[in-house]
């Protein structure tokens, strides 16, 4: 019989509904290279997450509880336990505490290895962060690293300060200072290191920038520190102008002659756009010091679709001899319909036959949310004409789960249907727990990162299902479960299986 929701169950459901988006958490990813005749694992790692947090390849972190990390061992022909990893986190959700564990093969156990304390501000800005490291000799943890920032009233990184631990104090490595104007545009940067001899902050660098009414850089100067005249001396500067749509026209790269005092030119890049503002050709000039003149050096021309997806874009360099430019690399691309980028092929310039030679070609597969699942590397084979794999080309796999990031826990509401596996990870065996919303039949089938299947079966209609699964057949690594119900409802979990 359908369950019936309650009226409670009904508002929570109404509520992540109206303030909740559904969104796509890495869970699993792998590296396979090609041995010659096929691609062989060679690293993979998971991830657990508690139901409000997640993370993807373009996160600053990823937000997991723990983590686990297989090698392969050739000595085994399997994958074999290499690093484990465990995250806690504040009320605010920022990451606090990051410790890791390494596999001891030789006493076949986990080993501390290393910490880290992560430190915020009111507002929810890294404060500070202390690494520390297992020293096993003395069974205590030694800090290693200590990393400071401070900010201005408006947010900005004011500060950042890199010391280490040494002699039983915290020691300076190097350190940096920024100054912001009125609209937050940086304008200042100094960078100092520690002289352990002197005892003290040393300057070593200095950066100033100077901008346009609309916030555009139109001057950068570099200074070094020069330490027996005990000031600032010039160094480099690059100089920028601004045309239509007040996009980058002009860049000017300057270096500093201290016999004469004054700047010299060094080279010069000019930008030429289409209509919307992308980069259509970008001319770089280098300057003739015997012959105080500019002279063609490289150009970049690029052409774009219709949706503004950059299609080709070729390199080529000055040949003095000939008076022309001739051709270098190409990159050629293509996309989906969502505009994503399904692959990317690198050719180069065959000055004998005046063609481009293709070279390597990368191309990749993503998720309904846009998130990258695979990643391919292949060599162009002149002999038959055709791509091919290589000894060492690699091929990365990355798998997802759906999660709702709110303070809900997901499995509150179910979608069809519950899917519990534990423990993790499984050692002897793993244990199955799975509730149907609605009596139905289904089918469970067990696969691993490369989608090979492990084990299959089906079982008749019920609304509870429990099921322990022995793992001794199985290598370590990370596997998914899925269910499949003849109502149309699926559900997929990860799991480890460590030995």
């Amino acid at each position: 019989m359908k369950k019936t929701l309650t009226l409670l169950q009904l508002l929570l459901a109404l509520a992540s509904f109206s303030t909740a988006q559904t969104r796509s958490r890495l869970v699993a990813h792998a590296l396979y290279n090609y041995n010659g005749s096929g691609f062989g694992i060679t690293d993979t790692t998971s991830y657990r997450y508690s139901s409000n947090r997640g993370g993807d390849l373009n996160s600053r972190y990823l937000a997991y509880d723990n983590s686990i990390s297989f090698v392969y061992d050739p000595a085994f022909s399997a994958l074999v336990n290499f690093k484990r990893s465990v995250q806690s986190f504040d009320i605010h959700g920022n990451r606090s505490v990051q410790i890791g564990t390494v596999w001891n093969k030789t006493i076949g156990a986990w080993e501390d290895f290393e910490t880290n304390y992560f430190y915020t501000t009111a507002d929810d800005s890294l404060n500070s962060r202390i690494d520390q490291s297992w020293n096993s000799g003395s069974a205590t943890w030694d800090n290693v690293a200590q990393q400071t920032l401070t900010y201005d009233a408006a947010k900005n990184r004011s500060s950042y300060t890199l010391d280490l631990w040494k002699a039983g104090a915290w020691k300076g490595v190097e350190r940096f200072f920024y100054t912001y104007d009125a609209g937050n545009n940086l304008v200042k940067k100094t960078y100092q290191v520690w002289d352990d001899a002197a005892g003290t902050w040393e300057n070593n660098f200095y950066d100033t920038m100077a901008y346009s009414a609309t916030n555009k850089v139109t001057a950068y100067y570099n200074q070094l520190w020069d330490a027996s005249a005990a000031a600032w001396v010039n160094h480099k500067a690059t100089f920028s102008t601004y045309g239509t749509g007040d996009l980058l026209a002009v860049q000017t790269e300057m270096g500093w002659d201290a016999a004469t005092s004054s700047w010299y030119n060094v080279q010069k890049d000019s930008f030429h756009y289409d209509g919307k503002g992308n980069i259509l050709l970008e001319d770089r000039l280098q300057w003739n010091t015997g012959g105080s003149f500019w002279e063609n050096y490289r150009r970049k021309v690029s052409d774009f679709d219709s949706r503004d997806n950059l299609l080709n874009t070729y390199t080529q360099f000055w040949d003095a001899g000939a008076s022309s430019f001739t051709g270098s690399s190409q990159h050629t691309y293509t996309y989906d319909a969502s505009d994503l980028t399904l692959s990317d092929v690198l050719s180069n310039w065959n000055a004998g036959t005046a063609a481009w030679d293709s070279s390597i070609r990368y191309t990749y597969r993503y998720n309904t949310y846009g998130q990258k699942t695979f990643q391919n590397y292949e060599d162009w084979d002149v002999a038959t004409g055709s791509w091919i794999n290589r000894t060492g080309n690699q091929r990365f796999h990355y798998h997802y789960e759906d999660y709702s990031p709110t303070a809900i826990p997901v499995a509150a509401i179910p979608a069809g249907g519950r899917l519990s596996l534990f423990p993790v990870p499984a050692q002897a065996e793993l244990n199955i727990s799975l509730n149907w919303e609605q009596a139905q039949a289904f089918s469970a089938r067990i696969t691993d990162l490369q989608g090979r299947v492990y084990r299959q079966w089906n079982h008749p209609a019920t609304t509870q299902y429990r099921q322990q699964i022995p793992t001794a057949g199985m290598s370590s690594g990370v596997y998914f479960l899925e269910c499949r119900g003849a109502g149309g409802a699926s559900l997929k979990q990860s799991f480890v299986v460590q030995h």
